[in-house]
């Protein structure tokens, strides 16, 4: 039976869907452990998923290296067979690029071109910079080599996955196809009708 490690950040709009895959999952008879904010441990397990409490993830982008530290153990300890991620999480596909686990990101927001993204050119531009420098360094502390994807410098790629990206949205709310990569797929939105 496959071990699955599920991580969301704790927003109630990433947290259901993921929630809902994670349910999914269960159902059919695959042994899920959901990384998460403590705040959802309730509805974790309410539906009988395992729960782990997560505290790095209020400034996702603030915090990749203390969320890579905070993880890291747990993946060390079990053998996981999968990880899904928020794409907003650069830590857990940075450990998993580390321990060899193939990862699958997820998206549960309408992805829009960087000619869409609110505010100058120039800033954003500088902000990517910025966290590029922060990513950077995280994969360094976990002896990754430095990243070259202009794409995952964006706050909302950073942890996408180059063996399929989900987008929880129906294809007819994606506008610019040509932006996202290849293995991008429109699953719909997901979510568990119990919570």
């Amino acid at each position: 039976m496959a071990n699955i490690a599920i991580i969301s950040q704790r927003l109630l709009g990433h947290a259901i869907p993921a929630v809902g895959v994670a349910l999914e999952l269960t159902l059919r008879k695959r042994n899920v452990t959901f990384f998460g904010h403590s705040s959802l441990r309730k509805i974790v397990e309410g539906l009988g998923i395992e729960h782990v409490s997560t505290g790095w993830d209020k400034f996702p982008h603030h915090y990749i290296q203390e969320q890579c530290s905070e993880l890291y153990p747990h993946f060390v300890d079990r053998p996981f067979d999968l990880l899904l991620c928020d794409s907003a999480l650069a830590a857990p596909s940075f450990i998993a690029e580390r321990l060899d686990i193939p990862w699958v990101s997820y998206q549960p927001t309408v992805p829009l071109s960087d000619h869409l993204i609110p505010g100058s050119v120039a800033l954003n531009r500088r902000l990517r910079q910025l966290y590029r420098i922060r990513l950077n360094r995280a994969r360094a502390n976990l002896q990754l080599p430095e990243l070259n994807d202009n794409l995952r410098t964006r706050g909302d790629l950073a942890g996408i996955s180059p063996n399929l990206h989900m987008m929880m949205v129906y294809p007819e709310m994606v506008w610019d196809w040509g932006s996202l990569p290849p293995n991008t797929k429109a699953v719909g939105p997901c979510f568990s009708e119990e919570i």
